[in-house]
C-alpha cells in the first residue's frame, strides 16, 4: 500500500468510529424512548383514573411536564426535527 493511500485510511479511522459511536448512540436513544412510550401505555389507565380525574394541583401539573415533555424532547433528537 502506498504511503499516501495508507496515510489516508488513518485519517478516515477517527470518523469511521466516530460514525459507529454515533449509529450506536442513535439505537439507543430510539430503545430507550421505545421502552418509555411502552411504559407510558402500561401505566396510562392509572394515570387517567389518579391525575386527569384526580385533584388538580402542582404536583399533577409538575409529573405531567415530565411525563409528556421528555418525550417530546428525545422524539425531536432522535428524528432531527
Amino acid at each position: 500500500m502506498p504511503a499516501a493511500a495508507a496515510h489516508h485510511l488513518a485519517l478516515d479511522q477517527p470518523l469511521i468510529t466516530l460514525i459507529t459511536h454515533g449509529a450506536a448512540v442513535k439505537l439507543l436513544t430510539l430503545v430507550g424512548f421505545t421502552a418509555l412510550l411502552y411504559d407510558h401505555l402500561v401505566t396510562l389507565p392509572d394515570e387517567i383514573s389518579l391525575i386527569w380525574r384526580g385533584k388538580k394541583g402542582v404536583v399533577s401539573t409538575i409529573f405531567l411536564m415530565n411525563r409528556y415533555i421528555v418525550p417530546v424532547i428525545l422524539a425531536l433528537d432522535i428524528f432531527g426535527v
